[in-house]
């Protein structure tokens, strides 16, 4: 059994790394990126989720140019259609 729980442990540490990295990535406020940098590292799991439903919807808000309007999507901000 502790074998599962080392696979277990291993994946939740590269989820939390991949998560970090695209946080940073990310064109959101500076205050916000630490804020969840400092919640994955100190609730791995929790933060984690947490993250992925909630931190990259708020990206999303600040950038509207990623929004899909009519249903296309858009290309760098204009109205152009793929």
């Amino acid at each position: 059994m502790p074998f599962f729980g080392g696979i277990f442990g291993l994946i939740i540490l590269v989820l939390d790394i991949v998560a970090i990295v695209d946080c940073v990535q990310r064109s959101m406020d500076t205050g916000m990126k630490v804020l969840w940098i400092i919640l994955i590292i100190l609730l791995p799991v929790i933060g984690l989720i947490l993250y992925f439903l909630l931190g990259r919807e708020v990206d999303c808000r600040a950038n509207p140019s990623a929004t899909i309007e009519n249903g296309a999507p858009m290309i760098g901000g204009s109205r152009e259609r793929l």
